[in-house]
């Protein structure tokens, strides 16, 4: 069972990283996004509600940052982290495949979305603006850390058992 307190203050660690030392890197797209991370991991791993929760977090704190439409980012990976969820008993978390596979859909998933709603025309097409996001994006290096991430989010993230001293009451 994970931990929401925890998972919540490392989606903003994570994403206080980001910003802070993102731009420090040159170029800067090889940092990668960890937040998302953070979040397929909770999802596939405690379902679909902690999934959404998780997302509709990130979401936000990437929405207080950005000065596009206050709920795009909310909703996107919110949506994100709930898809991820529904995957949660279908897949092992700990194979590679998995922890390759998800997050690289999850993130292609939200440029995509993104690229649709940042056409100015809705006659425009939607596959340039996608390529150019893909290539303008740290995708790479975010499903090439995954599975550095999965396994340090599986030693962090869960609840820690309280041991009562025996004899006394819980």
């Amino acid at each position: 069972m994970l931990s929401l307190r925890r998972t919540y203050f490392w989606i903003f660690a994570s994403l206080v990283a980001e910003t802070a030392c993102g731009p420090l890197l040159r170029p800067p797209l090889l940092f990668p996004h960890v937040g998302l991370l953070v979040v397929v991991y909770a999802a596939v791993e405690d379902g679909a509600l902690t999934g959404l929760r998780a997302g509709l977090w990130l979401g936000l704190l990437l929405d207080l940052m950005s000065l596009e439409r206050f709920g795009t980012y909310f909703l996107l990976y919110g949506a994100a982290g709930f898809a991820c969820g529904l995957l949660r008993g279908k897949v092992f978390v700990e194979s590679f495949v998995s922890q390759w596979l998800i997050p690289a859909a999850a993130y292609a998933g939200v440029l995509a979305v993104v690229a649709m709603l940042g056409r100015s025309e809705p006659e425009d097409p939607v596959w340039p603006l996608f390529e150019g996001l893909i290539r303008n994006s740290a995708i790479f290096t975010t499903v090439f850390v995954s599975p550095f991430v999965f396994r340090w989010c599986a030693a962090h993230l869960m609840k820690k058992r309280v041991v009562h001293a025996p004899g006394f009451l819980p």
